[in-house]
């Protein structure tokens, strides 16, 4: 199926395979499965698991309550939301993506190409932690209050990435 292509389920699972142009993909409570979706994408979910396996130039998620789980390839353009979800992120083929992500408590695990070309801002601020495997730089603390942040630049600093957290844990690593 191609151009606009919406799936909305209340309680079941939504499976799809190599969608192309303006995807919709929206449950309340159940599984989201993609494969091969390109074009831009929009998932929308409020309880459950989601595991996309695709190529989309743009993609916008909302999630309030499941595991997150993403393997993207030359994805452009990528927004997160999430209350209490982690999310998993695995990025190819794309070095200078900009990415905007939230999270009240959930997790955020970030995997990059080597050849990463990004300004990278990554912020907690009632707790949680930072952990930064892609380069040398270390999360600073708040002088007062449990908050921490970092921020770096790799590469010549073409795309970008901000990732902002309230309590949950933000990792940033090599592919």
């Amino acid at each position: 199926l191609s151009n606009s292509v919406e799936l909305t389920s209340v309680n079941g699972d939504i499976q799809s395979q190599t969608l192309s142009g303006h995807v919709k993909l929206k449950t309340v409570n159940g599984k989201i499965t993609d494969q091969g979706a390109s074009g831009r994408l929009n998932v929308e979910s409020v309880n459950g698991k989601l595991r996309l396996n695709s190529q989309p130039q743009d993609l916008m998620l909302t999630v309030v309550n499941g595991e997150v789980s993403l393997a993207l390839d030359g994805t452009q353009q990528i927004e997160i939301s999430t209350v209490n979800g982690n999310v998993e992120l695995e990025l190819k083929n794309q070095s200078a993506p900009r990415i905007k992500g939230s999270s009240v408590s959930g997790k955020f695990e970030l995997k990059f190409p080597t050849a990463l070309d990004a300004k990278v801002s990554l912020k907690t601020t009632a707790g949680g932690g930072i952990k930064n495997s892609l380069t040398a730089d270390q999360p600073s603390r708040a002088k007062y209050g449990p908050a921490s942040n970092l921020q770096f630049s790799s590469g010549q600093g073409t795309g970008n990435i901000e990732i902002n957290t309230v309590s949950g844990r933000l990792e940033i690593s090599k592919d």
